[in-house]
């Protein structure tokens, strides 16, 4: 997701990024399953084996992935608002265990910078000396890396604990909420077995992600239909027909561009759309705080 969503290939990143690759996330957990891999230049991985998607804790961001930029860069300043939204529901839909990293679900953008506070003169060089080595992989010329043993350093990467000021932040901050409580309410986000995903053919570009949870095959009362426009422009919405519309990310709740007036038969730039029983829709409106 952070490769495709970012455009980011260099170093590790280089064996990610395709668009062909998010049906075997949401099915087979793991890019690389023992497939050649560009970043080790050797074969990695191996199939999860029949495995249930809560064996496994997935992320967006992490202090590795995060603490480990140049800059440290969170996804609140490397993604637009509708992309966000578009991550988080990746997130919290796909069939494992979520891991949601310090303050991502208001969109924090202050960074996450490696910094240290040791005493032996020798290793602070040595980690400085790390850091800049390090960077070279990512062709990082973004300018000077952030000392890691300065105060400045951590004093940076102190989080700001707000979002109601901020419209995005605070849809966005809704956004997990509910997803979340959906997670706890509608059966198929509970069952870590059944999911089937594919790219519809006839996209253009073919981008547009459709995802089945709770039963292998179409079942009115007890299946999810999940579609992600992976593009940031708008296409054509398959309506699944015995099931309604619960969710967007694009909802006006979460600071999105769908109105009443928008035709349910376009998926928005980055929209996340989720289909279900007609029963499911009141899933949290008593226990979500607005």
């Amino acid at each position: 997701m952070h490769a495709y969503l970012t455009g980011e290939r260099q170093g590790y990143y280089s064996d990610y990024g395709r668009v062909q690759d998010f049906p075997t996330l949401f099915e087979e957990t793991f890019v690389l399953t023992g497939g050649y891999s560009r970043h080790r230049d050797r074969c990695y991985g191996a199939p999860i084996g029949g495995l249930p998607g809560d064996r496994f804790v997935v992320c967006l961001q992490n202090h590795d992935q995060i603490g480990n930029r140049a800059q440290g860069e969170r996804l609140g300043t490397l993604l637009s608002p509708p992309a966000q939204r578009l991550a988080a529901s990746l997130l919290l839909l796909a069939p494992h265990l979520p891991l949601l990293f310090m303050r991502e679900e208001y969109g924090e953008e202050q960074p996450f910078l490696f910094f240290c506070s040791f005493g032996d003169a020798d290793l602070v060089e040595a980690v400085r000396r790390g850091r800049r080595a390090e960077f070279e992989a990512f062709h990082a010329d973004g300018g000077v890396i952030p000392d890691p043993q300065a105060e400045a350093t951590f004093a940076a990467s102190c989080l700001t604990w707000r979002w109601e000021d901020t419209p995005h932040r605070a849809g966005l901050r809704r956004l997990y909420q509910d997803l979340l409580t959906a997670r706890r309410r509608w059966p198929a986000l509970r069952d870590f077995t059944q999911c089937t995903a594919r790219l519809l053919p006839g996209t253009v570009p073919q981008a547009l992600l459709e995802v089945q949870r709770g039963a292998q095959t179409l079942q009115p009362d007890q299946t999810l239909h999940m579609y992600w426009n992976l593009t940031a422009l708008p296409q054509p919405c398959p309506y699944p027909q015995m099931l309604a519309r619960l969710w967007s990310s694009e909802d006006e709740l979460y600071y999105g561009a769908r109105r009443a007036s928008t035709p349910l038969e376009q998926l928005l730039p980055y929209e996340c759309v989720v289909f279900g029983p007609a029963a499911w829709r009141s899933y949290c409106a008593e226990e979500t705080s607005r």
